[in-house]
């Protein structure tokens, strides 16, 4: 009998060792240790692994299991969703990266027209400081040119209608990984649509990183230089059917652009 009684207390002491309690809170955090002093319906002190003591009201528990002991005796907290808007320092190191932009051109010289559009381009990251893709874009011109009313007959003629849908390759490099960094822009391409002819656009600004409710996402302001090339167009003329004279004309213009990538 004495022999069944010294077997019965080894095996409850060695399950002691390996065993623990562990206390599972409604909040999804879990408390491992040995529970010291426990009120049910009202409280309940466990010392924990580490040395410290927990000490909680009951209705906040979920529920009290004896489990194997683990290696990392630390609280688990659970997985909580950011709030607020906060800055981050971080660049793309390599993969899929979009962007979409809006603008506005300021017309410069005889044939600027004054226009404003949106584009989105999608490609590869390289490196943190290295973007190559390609994109589509829609601008929507204005019919008047207040640099020379005489040139307005670009938009009566041929081309003269006001949108182009240019298609382009797109390069981007930036050159700090930091919250707000400098980068510079190009992209260089072939307008279809209405105004048919050679599309680029060179640009430089800065990008400001962003974490809302812990997504990242970054916007960028900067200013360039917009040229589209639009061929075939009535460059001079008269009224009633007197002479005609077509050309190839650039409407070129300064830039201003705001974007958004991801």
């Amino acid at each position: 009998m004495k022999f069944l009684v010294s077997i019965l207390l080894a095996l409850a002491f060695t399950m002691s060792i390996y065993a623990e309690d562990v206390v599972y809170l409604r909040n999804g955090n879990v408390y491992r240790g040995t529970i010291i002093e426990e009120v049910e319906g009202e409280y309940l002190r466990i010392r924990l692994n580490d040395g410290g003591v927990f000490a909680c009201e009951y209705d906040q528990i979920d529920r009290i299991a004896e489990e194997e002991k683990q290696a990392n005796n630390f609280v688990r907290k659970p997985k909580t969703i950011e709030s607020g808007t906060k800055l981050y320092k971080s660049l793309p190191s390599k993969g899929y990266r979009g962007f979409v932009d809006v603008g506005y051109t300021f017309a410069t010289g005889d044939w600027g027209l004054y226009r404003y559009g949106f584009s989105t381009s999608h490609g590869y990251q390289v490196c943190p400081y290295f973007f190559a893709g390609a994109g589509v874009g829609m601008n929507v011109y204005q019919r008047y040119n207040s640099n020379n009313n005489w040139h307005n007959s670009v938009h009566t003629v041929g081309q003269g209608d006001p949108m182009s849908i240019p298609i382009f390759a797109h390069l981007r490099s930036e050159f700090v990984d930091s919250w707000i960094t400098p980068y510079v822009d190009a992209k260089v391409g072939y307008s279809i649509f209405d105004k048919v002819g050679f599309y680029s656009t060179i640009s430089a600004g800065a990008r400001v990183a962003l974490k809302i409710s812990g997504r990242k996402i970054a916007f960028s302001l900067g200013a360039g230089y917009d040229m589209q090339h639009i061929s075939k167009v009535r460059t001079e003329g008269k009224y009633f059917g007197e002479y005609l004279r077509f050309g190839d004309v650039f409407t070129n213009g300064v830039q201003i652009r705001f974007g958004v990538d991801f």
